[in-house]
């Protein structure tokens, strides 16, 4: 599919791209604000804003520029329902596939929760305020204001809120598809370790259900499950199955490391910067009088959004990155020893193939990993330290 498919002419680019243009709108509003802020908290509330939606915006673009390789990618993932498994297999994805899909759904209410509290102090703020002033409000720094005057600044600060919530929506669908797909490659991974360790046997064995999994609403899942009449195995044929289903998933992330790579650069950089930025706000706020502590909520929601949002993205490329490296020691362990010349010599072939584990990079040089969380948060600290000692406090 080429480049200029992306853009169809014959569809409204209105319709198709409201919250592209949004997240446009609010990223040049805000860096509008930044620029004319008076106060140090103005400032960094305002920067830490258009670090956010610039790097939202930066994902958008990114996702829809790369329209054809996010079609090939959902092509892909349909691919291994298509292979042959037992009925322990068919289970044991089953009960990955559920579990996953829980999760995601638990991560993505809790990231929506963050942005709707945000959003709702946004509401409380606007409806509240005594003394409205257009300065207040983002948009007012765009050509609207030319049009705005002090008896339609609550029409200013209604706009405002739509246009962030427009743009905090599409941050939030760009993060939660992201997140499907890590875990997605995350659970094909453990899968194909799970068939591999299995594919040395001759006999398909009673299926045994754990203790922890009986209580577990489990969804059955589209896949090839073997005839009930089938009861020998093919150790060969199995480790083939194996060798075909890894070669699909380096596909799949070769693909996806294509989309992403690039994205996962300025999320990093925004993420450093907000900590850094918001937390050092928290530390010197010094909270004596009730507006001090109302001033609290938006940085301390900040850094909440940061810190969240961050630590999934690395702990899915550290999944990615275990379960990739368990392939080769679920290769050795299937008692080849016991297997004949043929199946000894693929499987010598596959370990040749899974040398180097699956890694996500940011920008092809940080791995993305809880170690590089765990840097990460160590220089934020620290540069929000080297913050508070300039400030003389």
């Amino acid at each position: 599919m080429a480049k200029g498919s992306v853009f169809p002419i014959d569809e409204s680019y209105i319709s198709l791209n409201l919250k592209y243009i949004a997240a446009l709108v609010k990223c040049i509003a805000d860096l509008l604000q930044t620029l004319d802020a008076r106060t140090l908290p103005e400032f960094t509330q305002a920067f830490a804003s258009v670090v956010v939606h610039v790097a939202g915006a930066f994902k958008t673009f990114s996702i829809v520029y790369s329209r054809a390789e996010i079609l090939l990618l959902a092509r892909l993932f349909n691919w291994e329902r298509h292979l042959s498994c037992t009925p322990q297999m068919a289970h044991f994805r089953d009960v990955l596939m559920s579990k996953a899909s829980a999760s995601s759904r638990k991560l993505t209410l809790i990231i929506s929760g963050i942005v709707l509290m945000n959003s709702f102090a946004d509401l409380y703020s606007t409806l509240t305020v005594a003394n409205c002033t257009l300065t207040d409000y983002p948009l007012s720094y765009l050509p609207l204001k030319e049009f705005s005057s002090a008896e339609n600044c609550r029409t200013v600060a209604l706009a405002d809120y739509i246009v962030h919530n427009f743009a905090s929506a599409n941050i939030i669908i760009n993060d939660s598809f992201l997140m499907a797909v890590m875990s997605y490659i995350t659970v094909q991974l453990k899968i194909l370790n799970f068939r591999l360790s299995n594919c040395h046997k001759t006999f398909i064995e009673e299926l045994i259900i754990p203790e922890d999994e009986k209580n577990l609403e489990i969804t059955s899942y589209e896949c090839h499950q073997m005839s009930k009449d089938v009861s020998v195995l093919d150790p060969n044929r199995e480790l083939i199955k194996c060798i075909e289903n890894h070669q699909k998933m380096t596909e799949i992330f070769t693909t996806f490391k294509s989309i992403y790579n690039n994205i996962l650069l300025p999320q990093l950089l925004s993420s450093l910067l907000i900590l850094s930025l918001m937390g050092c706000q928290l530390v010197l706020t010094n909270y004596d009088t009730d507006e001090d502590v109302h001033a609290m909520v938006h940085p301390l929601i900040f850094v909440t959004w940061a810190t969240l949002e961050l630590y999934i993205y690395c702990a899915g490329g550290n999944s990615i990155l275990i379960e990739s490296e368990q392939i080769s020691s679920s290769a050795y362990n299937t008692q080849w020893y016991n297997n004949d010349k043929q199946f000894r010599g693929n499987l010598a072939l596959f370990l040749s193939l899974v040398e180097r584990p699956l890694v996500i990079s940011i920008g092809g040089v940080i791995a993305l990993s809880k170690d590089t969380f765990k840097n990460i948060l160590t220089k934020a600290y620290s540069f929000m330290a080297i913050l508070k000692n300039s400030s003389g406090q």
